[in-house]
């Protein structure tokens, strides 16, 4: 009896302390929320975060952003995002692909270098903070007459998420039991189409959550768009970055563009997590 009460007070107390936390980590985006909902004035005007009861609501700031005089600076920044995000993330899903099959299926030996010592050699170049190889990236950018270019932007958001992506799928690849390829041989089937026809189909859960985790990344990318873009090629975090920098910030203007900012990735989240859950169901069927 003792015990069930004191389970109940721990369950209760568990639970409370991670609704505070919940709380305490959805507040910045709700502050944000708010903010692209005020008038200027209205920001400066204290604490009033209670829509209709501290402040009356208005699209005065999303009026600017989508049709008035932030529009085109806005749609450009936007563009830039979606086109690098997406051309980055589908090359490194891919390359990876190709990558972490070949890792996984054949054994390959240069010198003293094995297999697992490759597989090392491409994560570790995911687990290297950018910033230790931006001034060779930013030298060799501007060699190639690639900075402030969308071009530019995805070959370093490529190098950026590629090893990541070798990385997820070769543990996919792996789960594959080589009989099946191995009675798709004896078929005549060749490597490609093993490749192509059975691993493919087999990891498609992988792939889903592959792509989300490179596109969550390169959407939110800040460090390489920063040092690598100047005006053309910017995206959405420089956008939201040099509102913060004017004489007086822009909470406003920053509130809109941070709710545009996150949004992509709670949308492509919840839209590939239910073909994330249904790949996951038919492979368990097969």
């Amino acid at each position: 009896m003792i015990g069930s009460r004191l389970y109940k007070s721990q369950r209760i107390f568990s639970n409370l302390l991670l609704f505070l936390w919940i709380l305490f980590a959805l507040f910045p985006i709700y502050w944000m929320v708010m903010a692209s909902f005020k008038a200027p004035l209205a920001i400066h005007s204290g604490g009033k975060i209670l829509p209709f009861i501290n402040f009356k609501p208005t699209l005065e700031t999303w009026k600017s952003l989508l049709f008035g005089a932030n529009q085109n600076v806005f749609l450009s920044r936007f563009t830039n995002s979606l086109i690098v995000t997406i051309s980055s993330s589908v090359l490194a899903l891919i390359f990876g692909a190709l990558g972490a099959y070949g890792l996984e299926r054949f054994r390959y030996r240069y010198g003293p270098l094995k297999n697992e010592n490759l597989s090392l050699l491409i994560i570790s170049q995911r687990m290297m903070p950018p910033i230790v190889a931006s001034i060779a990236v930013f030298v060799f950018f501007r060699y190639f007459k690639l900075l402030d270019t969308r071009q530019g932007l995805i070959i370093s958001y490529l190098w950026f998420n590629l090893p990541l992506a070798v990385f997820l799928l070769m543990g996919f690849f792996r789960d594959i039991p080589k009989e099946i390829e191995d009675a798709a041989s004896i078929d005549g089937c060749g490597k490609f189409k093993q490749f192509w026809l059975i691993a493919l189909p087999l990891t498609f859960p992988g792939l889903v959550a592959t792509f989300l985790v490179c596109f969550i990344f390169a959407w939110n990318e800040f460090l390489l768009a920063l040092i690598l873009t100047f005006n053309k090629a910017m995206t959405l975090p420089i956008m939201v970055s040099s509102l913060d920098a004017e004489m007086e910030p822009m909470y406003w203007l920053i509130g809109a563009v941070g709710v545009v900012v996150i949004l992509p990735s709670i949308f492509v989240s919840l839209v590939l997590d239910k073909y994330l859950v249904g790949g996951l169901r038919i492979g368990g069927i097969k």
